[in-house]
């Protein structure tokens, strides 16, 4: 948590301006396809993983996985025919083509996202991921027809090419200069604790969804608020993380 310790003290009168969402596990259903490319992919390198194995690296960008597997159990490149950065790319086609035929929104994307809408119409959103730029895109395309993504969103910011990935909060942090709002007026909403300590460390208001809620790690308690769905974003959650904003409107069905 030492990105966190150095993260100074927000006023409690700051106006929430942007929302950025993770994308894995709290946009789309993809934590499944991850697992099961991971591996599959791994398995040709002689490296037995299991689900646990996978969850134990969530939020964290596939290369970075790749190199930590390698020096942990190193396989000979030439030999098999297959390099660090092959292997990272085949995990991340085998994910894009589940994504296309198989993915779905998480439950909650469309309540929440119309949610937004009612607190501000003109609320700007991003999407703030580890994951490669062309999973990115290939994950906007399948939800755009089921939630209107491109009506909404005007942000996409990957970690891939930045020096470092979530826990660190450069990801967050272009987002916001993209989207030209301070962190500290940004909503974070994340599923990992690596994307949870990374917007802290930004300076933005977090909420985390643990995939394993109610079995978190009490790390978790850093985030601002911990719901068990995007279903429950509601009024009452967010006057507690910004007291002072006023809602636009008074009257919102969950859809």
């Amino acid at each position: 948590l030492q990105f966190v310790a150095r993260m100074s003290s927000v006023s409690s009168n700051t106006q929430c301006r942007a929302v950025i969402f993770d994308m894995d596990g709290i946009m789309i259903d993809s934590e499944p396809f991850w697992h099961e490319a991971e591996i599959e992919c791994f398995q040709k390198v002689g490296i037995r993983l299991t689900k646990r194995d996978c969850e134990d690296t969530m939020g964290i960008r596939i290369g970075e996985i790749v190199e930590m597997r390698y020096r942990q159990q190193p396989w000979n490149e030439q030999q098999l025919n297959l390099t660090q950065k092959q292997l990272s790319d085949m995990i991340v086609q085998r994910v894009i083509d589940k994504v296309l035929s198989e993915g779905e929104p998480l439950p909650g994307l469309r309540h929440a996202l119309d949610f937004i809408q009612t607190i501000d119409p003109g609320m700007k959103l991003a999407v703030a991921s580890s994951s490669d730029l062309v999973l990115i895109k290939a994950v906007m395309q399948r939800l755009h027809p089921l939630v209107n993504i491109y009506d909404r969103f005007t942000v996409f910011e990957s970690a891939e090419n930045l020096r470092l990935g979530k826990p660190h909060p450069e990801v967050y942090l272009r987002a916001a200069k993209a989207l030209k709002v301070n962190p500290t007026q940004c909503l974070a909403i994340e599923d990992s604790l690596s994307g949870t300590i990374s917007a802290k460390a930004a300076q933005m208001k977090v909420i985390s969804i643990p995939f394993d809620y109610p079995r978190h790690s009490r790390q978790f308690n850093v985030a601002d608020s911990i719901l068990q769905s995007l279903n429950d974003l509601n009024l009452s959650v967010w006057k507690a993380i910004w007291p002072t904003q006023q809602k636009t409107h008074t009257a919102h069905s969950k859809l």
